[in-house]
């Protein structure tokens, strides 16, 4: 499956997660959820991925982590305020860029609408 197929299918679980949960649970809740379905799915799902920045032949952690990566191709992190800032999703592309991965989402579950909470973030 390749990114843009994967990236499909979390958005749609996204829609089902949050149809079936609503907008009021704790972030980890979401994450558990969507890493459930998307494994039922037949993806690999990592959970709470470091971030490790390589320096002098070695990676040094950052401190910070992706809450998923599916298939080793793309990255998710569950925000845990509303609404997700412009600021948010520059942090998550800076994050995306140090860890490799080409396309991540910012999801923010408490929106409204799923349409309003999904936040695709791209590197080049």
């Amino acid at each position: 499956m390749n990114q843009q197929q994967i990236a499909e299918k979390v958005v749609r679980v996204c829609y089902a997660v949050h149809a079936a949960l609503g907008g009021e649970q704790p972030a980890e809740t979401y994450v558990d959820a969507l890493a459930e379905h998307l494994t039922k799915a037949g993806l690999k799902v990592e959970r709470h991925v470091p971030i490790l920045l390589p320096y002098d032949g070695q990676y040094v952690d950052t401190g910070h982590h992706v809450d998923l990566v599916i298939a080793r191709k793309v990255a998710i992190d569950v925000a845990t305020t509303t609404p997700v800032t412009e600021e948010e999703r520059i942090d998550f592309g800076s994050h995306l860029q140090l860890a490799g991965y080409a396309i991540g989402f910012v999801l923010d579950f408490r929106a409204a609408t799923m349409a309003d909470g999904v936040h695709m973030v791209t590197q080049k």
